[in-house]
């Protein structure tokens, strides 16, 4: 009894994880690529810049004049040429955009992610390298949480076998070979 109630557990659990992880992707494939639409430009000068690890160019921070929220560039160097992100100057004006969903939560938040940079003179990290980027991590994802779903699924088709009194895995056990005697010989000589 204590068996099949774990089993049910198990059941249960695999079919909500598959059904979400199944939702996760279908979510991330259905999500709106960043485009001039959906974003919102601002402009700035430049207090300072960061490379908190230059040596990964995981992120470029970017501290504004105008406000205290720190401006970061993710994956900066999946996106731009670094040498343009450290040739940023202080004072320099710049035009950045952020997801227009941040609009009312802009001024209190500590960091956010800008979706891409300009000055007037040139583009430093461009809205469609920005939206490629998240494209194909989106779709990456997206396959992962197949895959999981897939998996979980597996495990419920088991789950229900195993409730049927079905075992798949005790099926394709092989039969032990029967035990070979050798032939006593010594009676004979």
């Amino acid at each position: 009894m204590k068996r099949k109630g774990l089993t049910v557990f198990v059941l249960v659990v695999s079919l909500v994880f598959s059904f979400g992880m199944l939702i996760i992707s279908i979510t991330t494939n259905a999500a709106e690529r960043v485009s001039e639409s959906n974003t919102t430009e601002f402009r700035a000068t430049i207090a300072r810049i960061e490379m908190p690890n230059p040596n990964t160019g995981e992120c470029g921070i970017i501290h504004t004049e105008q406000y205290k929220t720190m401006l970061t560039l993710a994956q900066i160097d999946r996106i731009i040429d670094m040498d343009d992100f450290m040739e940023l100057e202080v004072g320099q004006e710049v035009f950045f955009r952020i997801d227009s969903a941040w609009l009312g939560h802009f001024e209190e938040m500590n960091a956010i992610t800008i979706v891409s940079l300009r000055t007037d003179e040139k583009e430093i990290a461009s809205l469609n390298s920005y939206s490629d980027l998240k494209q194909k991590e989106n779709h990456m994802l997206s396959v992962q949480a197949m895959v999981i779903s897939l998996l979980f699924l597996l495990l419920s088709v088991h789950c229900v076998l195993l409730l049927r009194g079905i075992n798949i895995f005790r099926r394709f056990k092989k039969e032990p070979l029967p035990a070979y005697s050798f032939p006593d010989t010594s009676a004979g000589q």
